[in-house]
Order: C-alpha cells, then structure tokens, then sequence
C-alpha cells in the first residue's frame, strides 16, 4: 500500500493537496506502529535465543541488539550473561 502511494501515485513528491497530506500521515503512522511492533517481537526473539546460541551467533545477536534497540537493564544483563559463557 505504502509503495503503491508514494511510488506509484505521488511519485515521492511533496503532495500539496490537505487530504492526500493526511492519507501519508495516516500511512507513516501504520509504518512506525508495525516497525516498533516488528522490533519488539524481534527484541524478544533474540534474547530467549542468546543464553543457548552457539558462541559465534551469540556475538552476531549481541551487535543486533546494539545496533536496533536501545538496552535497557534486562537486555544489559543479558548480555553480560553470554558473553561471560
């Protein structure tokens, strides 16, 4: 849908017209939510999956985690954990 309005109709211009400004707002809305749902699920993911991970991919899920999330104490802790195993 995204792709079908930006690309297809608007052309990635800067849309004049008050009622396709708010369809794009409305648009970017459902992106982020999906993006922070999406993040969220993979956040969790990768720390049921880190304490049990073989070393290498433990290293490869602790850059992940770095890079898309911003730690927290848990995620911290998490992280301590495997690298000291």
């Amino acid at each position: 849908m995204i792709y079908h309005y930006c690309h297809e109709r608007w052309q990635y211009r800067v849309l004049e017209n008050p009622v396709e400004r708010q369809q794009l707002r409305s648009l970017c809305q459902q992106a982020l939510g999906f993006e922070n749902h999406f993040l969220t699920q993979y956040k969790n993911y990768i720390l049921n999956e880190l304490p049990n991970a073989e070393p290498w991919l433990q290293s490869y899920c602790i850059k992940r985690l770095s890079r898309l999330i911003p730690p927290n104490q848990k995620v911290s802790d998490i992280i301590k954990t495997a690298q000291a195993t």
